[in-house]
């Protein structure tokens, strides 16, 4: 490592601060002397250039960074690039056509997925589809229409899988499959240990760190191996996503460094909704322009104004590019005083190569028409006048003043020349260009619609009859309050119902700790939209009639997937990843309980579907999980440890941690592994809602070759249940990662929920779409790590729930009854001499110290809800085998399909809440249920309410007090059956 890089580690980082503020070289003063100006800036340069020693530029295989003016970044999930197979010309031809095309691109598979698991960022580049042989034919595609490829680099990533030094792995890749070079995310400088790594191997690649190549200790040595950067040319507003602009253009620092300005910049400010300012600077300056719009899945498109600005700013610097009058020049003048006009928001910058001069202006206020004072030399015999940006020949009037007109907020471009000649094919697709004002096309923004893909099922289930493995949650209302996690794309703290936003020091200062939205007032379309919503929102609130619906009591566990293999003989078409924490044949020995993780997204509806299931619905995933009340975790309002498994990666067996048992009895929905929701998709992206967290939570890094970092860049938790990740979505082997798991949903008959409508084709296409297209020349899956299934083998997960008769239900119930009354007699007894004993000491008496029951219609049992139920009796004793059904619910569940029946509890003492309130059976129309304990927290004196599940149970009208002659009575142990 570098002393340089010692002294930044041990004294201080600037990601967004500092240097990040310093891309550029300050415009004159007003009123300040030009000269004076440029002299300044020309004894900056020689005090900064003394360990400049520009290798990069002596290296011929990298000319064509000076010349690469227009380049996106692109996921490559992005459904223009990749839609079930490559379609590389799909994606150049929209761009051609939008803004006139691009000539490097950086892909870009990590961030913001990168984090669910172990996976290091190169690991993202080999899962997409057909690996890096896939890579290689893709970048093959890009250099067929002369576009270099960049991969995008993460120096923060050190916290998952080590892989070794980050830039030997890094130059070994780019190698194998054709790049041209990377892009250093949150990088102000590249280290010299890149360059090394490429020579090492004889292989040149271009460097582009984010920060522009503007080092925090002022030491431009890197300039000489870094001949890209991106630039943020403003000033980053206090929300670190936009940026502020000084009224005179800067100048660009890295290219003034450079005496011939050979170092190309990409100015970027990809979370404008108007462009306008960074294309003129990137124009002012003969730089490029980062034409970005798929932020982290969010599209901020072009508008169609800028998009026509950009097509004839580029077609400007690619001719003036190949001339080498914008790069490798003689002289650059910035401001150039013969034609910038501050007052009227006019700017030039004038470029000499041998005897011609080109003048690029910008306009940052109205329709205008300036004057150029052509310097002496131009006015001489043999020379030609054109006005580049119309297509037109000019000639100087008597005292050298040229006149052009330029449009608001626009371009243009002046040339003198000896070869006018040659640039008669400019002159003419700039006249076509020019014959449209840029004013006639649109400024407009808008956000992309999506769309949330249909969950089909093939089964209808009884509700009389439920799969064993599930739960029956019946119809009722559900406040469902739900926000994105997204670091990026917007967070307003005034409108943050589920605390997302970031806070305090993280806004201030940021640091690896800090996992929360960053603050953003303005509006860019973050997260999702449901199929009730106008446009895609962070913040999502909609009061819902849910249900009935089933849900599966338990993640889908590897012996269960076994089963479904065998059963099903599915077998992936591309199996990279697939299953790969099994050995060969199946699970480990002692795994076959834990959830099934590397799984892809379609390969968990798949599952589902051939058991007649679907995935659930976010919002029934979180009402599974939620309950009524609306608490922030399945056990109520507090964070509990004890409740999920501890921190790590591989996930922990089921039903391990109990107090995580929500109150409709689903086990481990949250802290074991993510798990699968609904899908949405717009034009180009397609991503998943996670629900519940994982172990697993890594924390960027600022060692060496990271700097500071402002944000916990890695994917973001959701612990809390009114909070959901994003997940973006590709392929299965993108996809599968080691701690995303699954559990299934069902339909019963009169099910409603909130689901788009969707048609017997959509949902037919939906259902037959698995098996996407290999990427052409893509790796055969036996050249990729296999799995090759076994024997069946069969796991249990214990004895299944079965439903009892009545009369086993009645039987069962006397048994109870019988025992729970003894002990009710004796705790009566020992409750009473307990509270003589503290009568003095206590406002109770002994008559109150007992719990009182009430059995009351649940508000969300709809209209004709009424009286039902049964009766909880507690117990300190454990439940034998013969009387209790093994498989038990707990109170927390609805009554039937329908109408819910509350069980209330009201404290009278807090000593007693901490007795166990448990071992209660409901008996009602035949079906019986043995809710398992109830755990009350100490001192909680607050009236609670815990919902009883009994099946099969017929509605009653209000006030009614008889369900088929069952007999609902008020006093503890009094539940009388139909004789």
């Amino acid at each position: 490592m570098s002393l340089k890089w010692l002294v930044l580690l041990f004294f201080g980082r600037c990601l967004g601060k500092g240097c990040w503020d310093e891309e550029t070289l300050a415009a004159p003063k007003p009123h300040q002397n030009h000269s004076e100006w440029l002299a300044e800036l020309k004894s900056w340069r020689e005090e900064h250039s003394k360990r400049y020693q520009a290798e990069a530029y002596k290296d011929p295989t990298l000319t064509w960074t000076r010349t690469s003016y227009v380049q996106p970044q692109i996921h490559l999930y992005d459904r223009f690039l990749f839609d079930g197979s490559w379609t590389t010309e799909r994606y150049l031809d929209d761009l051609e056509h939008r803004y006139g095309g691009i000539d490097s691109v950086l892909i870009w598979p990590t961030y913001t997925n990168i984090g669910i698991d172990d996976r290091n960022q190169f690991d993202y580049f080999r899962a997409v589809p057909g690996g890096l042989q896939a890579l290689t034919n893709l970048t093959a595609s890009f250099h067929k229409r002369n576009v270099k490829v960049l991969w995008a680099y993460n120096p923060w990533d050190q916290a998952t899988r080590d892989e070794g030094h980050h830039w030997d792995v890094l130059a070994t890749l780019l190698k194998a499959t054709g790049g041209d070079g990377f892009n250093g995310d949150t990088m102000t400088s590249i280290p010299k240990e890149f360059w090394e790594a490429g020579t090492l191997r004889n292989f040149t690649f271009a460097a582009e760190p984010e920060g522009g190549g503007v080092p925090c200790d002022s030491d431009f040595s890197s300039a000489g191996w870094t001949p890209l950067g991106w630039g943020y040319f403003g000033q980053k507003r206090a929300d670190r996503m936009t940026m502020k602009y000084d009224y005179e253009p800067g100048v660009d620092k890295m290219k003034w460094l450079d005496p011939r300005g050979r170092h190309l910049t990409h100015v970027c400010d990809r979370w404008s909704k108007s462009r306008t300012t960074a294309i003129q600077l990137a124009f002012f300056n003969g730089d490029g322009y980062e034409s970005w719009e798929n932020i982290w899945g969010l599209y901020n498109q072009l508008t169609d104004r800028d998009a026509e600005l950009l097509r004839r700013s580029a077609t400007l610097l690619r001719w003036a590019g190949q001339r080498n009058l914008i790069h490798d020049f003689d002289d650059w003048v910035p401001h150039a005083p013969e034609a910038t006009d501050a007052s009227r928001g006019i700017f030039a910058s004038r470029f000499v190569k041998a005897k011609e001069a080109l003048w690029l202006v910008i306009n940052k206020a109205t329709d205008a028409e300036i004057e150029v004072r052509l310097p002496e030399p131009y006015l001489a015999e043999g020379f030609e006048i054109l006005d580049l940006y119309h297509g037109t020949k000019v000639s100087p009037q008597t005292d050298g003043v040229v006149k052009l007109t330029i449009e608001a907020s626009g371009i243009s471009a002046l040339l003198a020349t000896t070869k006018g000649a040659q640039e008669e094919a400019l002159l003419e697709r700039m006249r076509q260009l020019s014959q449209r004002r840029l004013a006639e096309f649109s400024d407009l923004w808008h956000v992309l619609p999506q769309k949330m893909d249909p969950r089909p099922s093939s089964k209808i289930f009884d509700s009389s009859s439920p799969p064993p493995e599930m739960v029956l949650l019946p119809r009722m209302k559900f406040n469902f309050s739900s926000s994105g996690t997204e670091f990026e794309g917007g967070c307003d703290p005034a409108d943050d119902p589920n605390d997302i936003c970031c806070k305090s020091k993280c806004v201030e200062h940021g640091g690896p700790s800090c996992q929360c939205g960053v603050v953003q007032l303005e509006y860019f379309g973050v997260d999702v939209q449901f199929p009730w919503e106008d446009r895609p929102e962070r913040n999502h609130g909609k009061s819902l009639d849910l249900g009935p619906f089933l849900i599966d009591r338990d993640l889908v566990t590897n012996a269960d997937y076994l089963r479904y293999l065998n059963a099903s003989g599915y077998s992936p078409a591309d199996n990279f990843n697939f299953l790969k924490h099994w050995q060969t044949g199946g699970p480990k020995p002692g795994d076959e309980q834990k959830p099934v993780v590397n799984i892809g997204f379609e390969e968990a509806e798949r599952y589902c579907l051939f058991y007649g299931k679907r995935l659930p619905h976010s919002y029934e995933w979180q009402v599974a999980a939620q309950g009524p009340d609306g608490r922030k975790y399945p056990w109520g309002d507090h964070w509990d440890p004890a409740a999920v498994p501890p921190p790590g990666h591989d996930p922990e067996i089921i039903r391990k941690h109990q107090k995580g048992t929500s109150v409709f009895g689903v086990h481990d929905l949250i802290g074991n592994v993510w798990q699968y929701t609904d899908s949405f998709r717009d034009e180009h992206t397609r991503a998943v809602l996670l629900r519940g967290s994982s172990r697993y939570n890594p924390q960027v890094s600022e060692a060496f070759p990271s700097l500071h970092q402002s944000v916990n860049w890695y994917f973001p938790p959701a612990r809390e249940l009114n909070k959901h990740s994003k997940y973006f979505l590709m392929s299965d082997s993108y996809e599968r990662a080691g701690t995303l798991g699954f559990r299934c949903a069902g339909d019963v008959a009169n099910g409603e929920t909130h689901t788009p409508q969707v048609s017997k084709k959509e949902v037919n296409a939906k259902a037959k779409a698995k098996g996407a297209q290999s990427a052409p020349g893509a790796l055969p899956s036996s050249a990729r790590k296999a799995w090759v299934p076994a024997a069946p083998k069969v796991v249990d997960r214990g004895p299944e729930p079965k439903q009892a008769s009545l009369a086993e239900g009645r039987a069962r119930w006397q048994r109870i009854r019988k025992r729970l009354q003894g002990e009710k007699e004796e705790r009566a007894e020992r409750a009473e001499a307990e509270a003589t004993a503290k009568a003095k000491a206590s406002k109770f008496s002994p008559r109150s110290a007992s719990a009182r029951l009430s059995a009351a219609a649940g508000s969300a049992g709809g209209p004709g809800a009424g009286s039902q139920g049964g009766k909880v009796a507690r117990s300190t004793s454990n439940r034998s085998s013969e009387a209790m059904p093994q498989a038990a619910k707990p109170i927390g569940a609805y009554v039937g399909p329908e109408h819910a029946v509350s069980v209330s509890l009201e404290a009278a003492a807090p000593d007693l809440l901490e007795v166990e309130f448990s071992k209660v059976l409901f008996a009602v129309q035949g079906t019986s249920y043995l809710p398992p304990a109830i755990e009350l927290p100490p001192g909680d004196t607050a009236r609670r309410k815990f919902f009883a599940v009994a099946e099969r149970v017929v509605p009653l009208p209000d006030g009614a007090s008889e369900v088929k002659g069952a007999s609902l009575s008020r006093s503890l142990l009094d539940l009388s059956l139909p004789s």
